[in-house]
């Protein structure tokens, strides 16, 4: 039993280290042979690196399709194995987001409920991860500025659809950045991120270099700095008072009827 502990917390590493590097490839072979663990720390980095190889311009619709699926259902696995997991809530969310993509309006309407109530229970669980918190932002956002059109079809669906405000979104932008800068100062000074399972408390760097991959790098997702431009005139937060629309990363959770 120590022996094989003490086996995954090598590949946890070794995994760390290829994710941190870039190497996504690398990274899914590696996994891809543990895909019948009962280990939820490698069934999560399991579903995170199928969704990352299914993003891949090489990979086929097809095959895209195949891994998106895939990716949920190590997701799920990773969830039911450890429901304490903040990190397995999160991918939860996110994989199931993709798979509305396949499954028409009204299932990606009925998802977004599942999308937030799992990213309010990953920030619960893990007060100090920024993506979820930046990403419950945008589910906020993308709720509070859906056009009377899309109001109107998502209510002939369902009773109650989901909505949200500016202020809301706001807020949870706001708290990104400070978990975003929280985590650079706990990581800073560490020779080595990969393997520190502990970084934050709860999880290694990897999350951190993740979230500011995700928030401050990635394409037409900076809405000014941190994804949004601050206001200090606006008393009322609309989107003028956030910014451009976080377009890169909208599609991973949240239905626009429209798409």
């Amino acid at each position: 039993m120590v022996h094989a502990t003490a086996k995954v917390e090598e590949v946890l590493e070794q995994a760390d280290y290829l994710y941190e590097s870039g190497e996504t490839e690398k990274l899914f072979q590696l996994l891809t042979q543990y895909k019948e663990s009962e280990d939820a720390e490698l069934l999560w980095r399991l579903a995170r690196a199928s969704r990352d190889i299914s993003q891949l311009s090489g990979t086929s619709e097809e095959e895209k399709k195949q891994l998106v699926y895939e990716a949920l259902e190590y997701a799920k696995r990773a969830l039911e194995k450890n429901e304490s997991s903040f990190a397995a809530h999160k991918w939860y969310a996110i994989c199931i987001s993709d798979v509305g993509d396949y499954e028409g309006i009204k299932a990606k309407i009925a998802n977004a409920y599942i999308i937030k109530e799992h990213f309010e229970k990953a920030i619960e669980l893990n007060p100090k991860d920024a993506t979820s918190i930046h990403l419950m932002g945008i589910w906020c956002y993308t709720f509070a500025e859906m056009p009377w059109y899309q109001r109107r079809i998502a209510k002939m669906l369902f009773a109650t659809p989901p909505s949200s405000t500016y202020e809301e979104a706001l807020g949870y932008f706001h708290r990104a950045e400070q978990a975003l800068l929280v985590g650079q100062h706990s990581c800073a000074g560490q020779h080595s991120c990969a393997g520190q399972h502990s970084c934050t408390g709860q999880h290694s760097c990897t999350e951190q270099h993740s979230a500011q991959a995700s928030i401050l790098r990635g394409p037409a997702c900076h809405m000014g700095q941190l994804a949004l431009t601050r206001r200090p005139w606006a008393s009322n937060p609309g989107p003028q008072a956030i910014g451009r629309k976080p377009n890169c990363l909208s599609h991973i959770c949240f239905p626009i009827l429209s798409s």
